[in-house]
């Protein structure tokens, strides 16, 4: 008996160690759409405590022919948990951190989040950004594979959240 016991034992040792040639756990965190909208200095406009903000304003993403309005903080639509898997929230806008670039810069940003996506598997996100009073949309492409690149207009942006320029709402002429 005690031998038949060491040979299931190195039987089915023999079966795990064959079957995996790699032990790499990988990881893979959700994949979002990141909009920012600031104005020509940089100062975030969807912060609600700058003068001449677009907080609460009627943005809106197209998405695979399907229209997503954003969602405010402290509407009931928002959700109110999040989980690590993909959990798809639509155009959602929140204080988020940003790690930018040096360290001493990171500080909470308000910023559209679209998503979320699968980041275990490569994706290939074309989303065309509506702004309030804009006829022409914004069109946004997010493509990862290996690394992420992401275009605006079919140009090449740099950084991981897409910035659009807007004047504050209070230059606007009416």
């Amino acid at each position: 008996m005690n031998k038949f016991i060491k040979f299931c034992f190195a039987s089915v040792l023999a079966l795990f160690i064959s079957a995996c040639d790699d032990f790499t756990i990988t990881d893979y965190a959700p994949v979002n759409v990141g909009i920012q909208i600031v104005d020509e200095k940089g100062t975030n406009l969807l912060n609600p405590e700058i003068p001449g903000n677009w907080f609460g304003q009627e943005f809106e993403v197209v998405y695979n022919g399907e229209s997503y309005k954003a969602i405010w903080p402290g509407t009931a639509t928002q959700p109110e948990c999040r989980y690590y898997l993909p959990m798809f929230h639509g155009l959602t806008v929140e204080p988020h951190l940003l790690y930018d670039t040096p360290i001493e810069t990171l500080y909470p940003k308000f910023y559209f989040s679209f998503g979320e996506f699968d980041g275990a598997e490569d994706q290939d996100i074309s989303l065309k950004f509506f702004v309030p009073g804009q006829s022409e949309p914004y069109d946004i492409r997010l493509v990862k594979k290996k690394s992420t690149n992401i275009t605006i207009n079919g140009k090449k942006h740099k950084g991981s959240v897409v910035k659009i320029v807007l004047p504050r709402l209070t230059d606007t002429v009416e």
